[in-house]
């Protein structure tokens, strides 16, 4: 026959619906040999299964049907059969079957129901939601936390796409494609609406579920991260009250490496050092911070976790290059990962320790000018008893030149011996209050043409005035303010050079004058005196207004000049400013407030 050796089942019933023919592959999957054979129909589909009349009814009726037989050794088998009528002369003559062998498809049905069920049993015991929707986002299966935490109920129809708020839907729709395409995403953040209509940030994690190699739908589950996204917003509202808190601290805070990296530093740190941002700050190592190498390495003798340090005077260096004195405070941190961090405080002391050091400073003079005041009238009498007797033995001389010679270096000591007299005297406590409204203009004019005899030829002298106002000063103070600083601007050129004096008004802001007090001067008159000598050292250019220090031989001054200078600024609610470089020449400024008087 036709079926013999084909690879499908083929058998035929007779019309008592007995097995009449059965081919060898039909036998090879029954395990039957061919005597056994001798079902009837009903027995061969299986007693669930009741096929006795439909075709004596219609003979063209075709039937599609899973069947399930018993194999020789007892076990259930599955054949796809297509079911026919036979014919003879025009009637009913049996039943002809083509089967095909479904028995593994049918078990891997079963498994996968299984799977399935076992699936769902699984996802029902999950505190978060789990989900298996179609290509527009029906649910097929949804587990019953989900119906719990979004408010909804089994009789409910709800669309999964729909439950993503409108402002996430473009990235929900873009996520969807790159899952399609095979990218693999680990899971996305939204924020989803319950029914109520209230909101909840979830993350969801989704795969492509396949059929016959086709995308049929989604699988997933969506966690819940209301609890993160709160303990998210409590850390960073805690990390912006601790920035905040910090940046309004006076003190400069900070963290840094034992390797010497800062990781933090607050605003009062990155201005304390002159720099703009933390990320400019950052660019820089530590080291670059230290004037002294020195004492980055006594931090670094501290390395015990837990270990406190204190250093009480540290000397930094700013942005641009101007020094400042600071104390440090801190403890030495130790993370989990074995690292070692420094956190301190740094306090700005150099405002302090300047005033202590002019403290000290005061003290001394206070001693200098008691002894000063209860010798000066004793002195001052000597000197004046010598000049007598001198001035008559220079008239008794005649026409002896040596004589004369040698008698009129003797009164040019004892004038400066006055002067310097006058100058001790000067910085104690001698009364002298005296002040009065002055043209600055005309005023510095009549000085320049005292002592413009005293400027060496080989000095290129130039003044410019402006006429800026009046000051309200004692025209003595002025009138040694302007000597001495020109006075040092020949001395430091050593007799040749270019020297310029200028003055002119300025307002407040124009001056950089770094003033603590309120009610600081709107304009100020500059005494500009720019000599192109020597300049001054960076060791020696804090040290210049010190009392009685001079770096001039013995016998050239008295160290005096520019304390004396400073005190006077001072005591006029001025300020000096000195800008040197060695070899670069010195300029002085002075900044004495405008009066109110008006010509």
């Amino acid at each position: 026959m036709l079926f013999q050796r084909s690879p499908v089942i083929y058998c035929e019933f007779n019309r008592f619906l007995r097995l009449s023919y059965i081919n060898q592959e039909g036998l090879s999957f029954s395990g039957c040999r061919p005597e056994e054979h001798i079902y009837r129909l009903a027995d061969f589909i299986g007693p669930e299964k009741s096929l006795r009349t439909p075709w004596e009814e219609d003979h063209s009726r075709k039937s599609f049907i899973e069947v399930r037989i018993q194999s020789a050794n007892g076990n259930s088998l599955y054949l796809n059969c297509i079911w026919w009528a036979i014919e003879h002369e025009g009637k009913f003559d049996g039943i002809a079957c083509l089967g095909f062998d479904s028995t593994r498809h049918h078990q891997m049905m079963e498994e996968l129901q299984k799977s399935n069920s076992q699936f769902k049993e699984f996802a029902q015991l999950l505190p978060e939601t789990v989900f298996e929707i179609d290509m527009e986002g029906n649910f097929l299966f949804l587990n019953e936390s989900s119906y719990k935490i979004f408010g909804y109920t089994k009789d409910d129809k709800i669309n999964a796409f729909d439950l993503i708020v409108p402002e996430d839907q473009p990235r929900l729709k873009e996520n969807i494609k790159k899952l399609l395409s095979g990218e693999a995403i680990k899971g996305n953040s939204y924020v989803a609406r319950r029914k109520d209509g209230s909101t909840i940030p979830v993350l969801i994690y989704s795969d492509v579920k396949y059929q016959d190699g086709k995308p049929e739908g989604f699988r997933g589950f969506v966690v819940d991260i209301s609890a993160i996204k709160q303990a998210e917003e409590a850390l960073l509202e805690s990390e912006e009250k601790y920035r905040s808190l910090t940046n309004r601290l006076p003190v400069g805070i900070y963290r840094t490496s034992r390797e010497g990296k800062l990781l933090f530093a607050n605003r009062a740190f990155i201005n304390m050092l002159g720099y703009d941002s933390p990320e400019e700050i950052f660019a820089h190592p530590v080291q670059d911070f230290y004037s002294e190498p020195g004492e980055r390495e006594k931090l670094l003798q501290y390395h015990e976790p837990g270990r406190e340090y204190y250093q009480p005077e540290i000397h930094l260096k700013r942005k641009d290059g101007t020094q400042i004195i600071v104390k440090d405070r801190g403890k030495v941190y130790k993370s989990p990962d074995g690292q070692i961090y420094y956190d301190g405080i740094i306090e700005d002391i150099t405002e302090p320790h300047q005033l202590e050091e002019r403290l000290k400073q005061a003290e001394k003079l206070q001693a200098i000018g008691t002894l000063a005041g209860g010798i000066a009238h004793d002195f001052n009498n000597l000197i004046l008893g010598m000049q007598l007797y001198t001035e008559m033995a220079l008239k008794e001389a005649g026409n002896n030149n040596k004589l004369r010679k040698n008698l009129e270096k003797i009164l040019l000591a004892q004038e400066r011996g006055k002067q310097l007299l006058q100058q001790i005297v000067s910085f104690t406590n001698y009364p002298d209050d005296h002040r009065e409204d002055i043209n600055l203009k005309e005023m510095v004019s009549n000085i320049l043409d005292l002592i413009k005899d005293t400027i060496p030829e080989a000095i290129d002298f130039n003044a410019e005035l402006d006429d800026c106002g009046f000051v309200n000063v004692n025209p003595v103070h002025l009138h040694q303010i302007i000597q001495n600083l020109i006075t040092n601007a020949i001395h430091a050129m050593e007799g040749k050079g270019r020297l310029s004096i200028v003055v002119r008004c300025a307002y407040a802001d124009e001056t950089q004058i770094k003033s603590g007090n309120e009610n600081h001067p709107e304009r100020y008159a500059i005494i500009h005196v720019e000599d192109s000598g020597c300049g001054i050292s960076e060791k020696n250019i804090n040290r210049i207004f010190e009392p009685f220090f001079t770096t001039k031989d013995v016998g050239l001054g008295t160290g005096l000049g520019l304390y004396i200078v400073h005190n006077l600024v001072k005591k006029y609610n001025g300020e000096i400013q000195v800008k040197s470089h060695p070899g670069e020449g010195t300029i002085m400024k002075i900044f004495l407030p405008l009066a109110n008087k008006k010509e």
